[in-house]
């Protein structure tokens, strides 16, 4: 039987073997998007922090305290008897608005390197000003 083909000994053999490489070819296309989100991911964080300063500034007033901190955050409290705030944050960046969230840096964000998330609420009113 020196005839015989080795498809014929072992019929099950193309298969596997497509899929196997069909395998390795999905890994490798994981494997390299992944490495593209990292770098891409990385360069978009340093342009972040070489260009946050130049975001547009947020005020944010409220009519209960909000405990909002970080590097150059300001509260006020604002007085007066019929005021719909009486609470006023300044020294905050946008960032960026997703949906009904608001994700701010504070001004001195190189101090205090965290990020604000602030909810977009009809009990708040958040003003922009130029960065």
């Amino acid at each position: 039987q020196a005839g015989v083909l080795a498809s014929d000994q072992a019929p099950w053999l193309a298969p596997v073997a497509a899929g196997l490489l069909l395998a390795i070819s999905a890994l490798s296309l994981f494997w390299a998007v992944g490495n593209y989100a990292r770098w891409r991911g990385q360069d978009l964080a340093e342009a972040v922090v070489a260009t946050y300063q130049l975001r547009p500034g947020v005020v944010v007033y409220a009519p209960q305290q909000l405990a909002l901190s970080g590097g150059g955050v300001v509260e006020d409290e604002l007085k007066g008897s019929d005021l719909a705030y009486r609470f006023r944050y300044s020294g905050m960046r946008l960032l960026d608005r997703v949906g009904s969230t608001y994700f701010l840096l504070p001004e001195d964000w190189d101090d205090s390197p965290r990020l604000i998330l602030l909810p977009a609420d009809a009990d708040l009113r958040v003003e922009l000003t130029a960065g």
